[in-house]
């Protein structure tokens, strides 16, 4: 869902030619203009977007945290609410996902949080947590989900 997620952010930025957007150019956009969401769906889409490290807030709005250019949108991209809907992703992917996006491998991630979370005896959300921070991720977004999973123990 994550892929799908940035093929839609720089879908926006695409079309719009702009390097930032504003809560009501993405939700107008996504909801009343293109029919694809409903506004609700729409506030909730830049959210996860946070959340998941895929834009920025800026003074002027929010920025992707890619370069949106290197992004191929299909001939007949389209999505549904259901990019919004909570998947099966748990954190470490989520974390992964974000730093595979800086110039390693997804893989490789997931070897370092493995690794990590058995020399520090830490469960993975917070081993990816704290290889995040070293990487200079904000790992803001991703404390409430880290703490509802040491909750689940």
């Amino acid at each position: 869902m994550i892929q799908e997620a940035k093929k839609l952010i720089a879908f926006l930025f695409q079309r719009s030619g702009k390097n930032t957007l504003d809560e009501n150019e993405i939700y107008m956009t996504l909801s009343y203009e293109l029919g694809w969401l409903t506004p609700a769906e729409a506030k909730q889409f830049i959210r996860r977007g946070l959340e998941r490290g895929l834009l920025s807030e800026t003074d002027d709005g929010y920025a992707p945290t890619y370069d949106v250019s290197a992004v191929d949108i299909p001939l007949g991209f389209e999505v549904d609410g259901s990019i919004v809907q909570p998947g099966d992703e748990d954190l470490v992917s989520v974390i992964a996902d974000v730093l595979a996006s800086k110039d390693t491998s997804e893989e490789d991630v997931r070897r370092r949080v493995r690794k990590r979370a058995e020399t520090e005896h830490v469960i993975p959300q917070v081993a990816a947590l704290l290889i995040a921070h070293e990487q200079g991720v904000d790992v803001q977004p991703y404390l409430q989900r880290a703490s509802r999973a040491v909750k689940d123990i």
